[in-house]
């Protein structure tokens, strides 16, 4: 009887062993993107061009990295997995492991102008040529967009005071 508990107990320690670790390899793997079908997870428009796109922990797509970023800071814990396309490849890339590029006249979905890159000389190639500014790491690319909202909205207070 007690070698039958016993059996019986290892297979449910096994079962629930393999059901956690399936949920935790579906988490780290970038989601699937269904072009038309997709939308974004802040402003709800479709997602047309993948160049352009951000996840973060797999399900909530974005179709622009300035999305993405507003809705990280809505966030009160930092997500696990952060997925930007590379913008020349159209691969999924680590977002912390990711270059970027500032350049409005990349004409982003939602105009923020920032797109990933697979590396920083990728990113400073792409910089030159469009008059932008390269951004080699996650950390340059956060605080860069937060400044840019802070001159944002003091730009707009100045007309209304």
């Amino acid at each position: 009887m007690n070698a039958r508990i016993f059996s019986g107990i290892l297979l449910l320690i096994l079962c629930c062993g393999i059901s956690f670790s399936g949920c935790f390899w579906q988490s780290v793997l970038p989601p699937k993107l269904d072009l038309n079908k997709s939308e974004c997870g802040r402003c709800r428009m479709s997602i047309l061009e993948s160049r352009y796109i951000a996840a973060i922990d797999g399900p909530i797509l974005f179709d622009d990295i300035g999305c993405m970023l507003f809705a990280l800071e809505d966030h009160k814990e930092s997500p696990a997995h952060i997925w930007v396309c590379d913008y020349q490849k159209n691969i999924w890339l680590d977002a912390r492991t990711a270059a970027y590029v500032y350049a409005p006249m990349l004409g982003t979905p939602m105009n923020s102008g920032y797109v990933a890159l697979s590396d920083s000389i990728a990113a400073v190639n792409l910089a030159s040529y469009v008059h932008g500014v390269a951004y080699a790491s996650w950390d340059e690319l956060v605080l860069s967009f937060r400044l840019r909202t802070i001159e944002f909205i003091a730009n707009r207070l100045r007309v209304y005071f």
